[in-house]
């Protein structure tokens, strides 16, 4: 299975598992490696990967669904913002 692949099942699979197991939290340190701003120089799969994490966390962070998601950066002005929305 190609890396690109991989990481999409990946993120899939995180959030399969939090949703299977809640009450889950899911800690991602150093978040903006994941969902940086984006930009035309990113390459399609990075793109994708940004895409698939921001549909996964759609409903996530209402009080009934029991999955909380924390993210730790120290660069936060460079988080994507759609994530800082969710």
């Amino acid at each position: 299975m190609c890396s690109f692949a991989f990481a999409l099942r990946l993120v899939k699979n995180l959030f399969e598992m939090a949703r299977e197991r809640k009450p889950a939290i899911i800690f991602i340190d150093e978040i903006d490696s994941l969902c940086s701003n984006r930009s035309e120089g990113e390459s399609d799969s990075t793109r994708r990967i940004k895409n698939e994490f921001l549909v996964q966390m759609q409903g996530i962070g209402n009080s009934h669904d029991g999955i909380l998601v924390l993210g730790a950066t120290n660069v936060p002005w460079e988080l994507d913002p759609a994530m800082r929305r969710r």
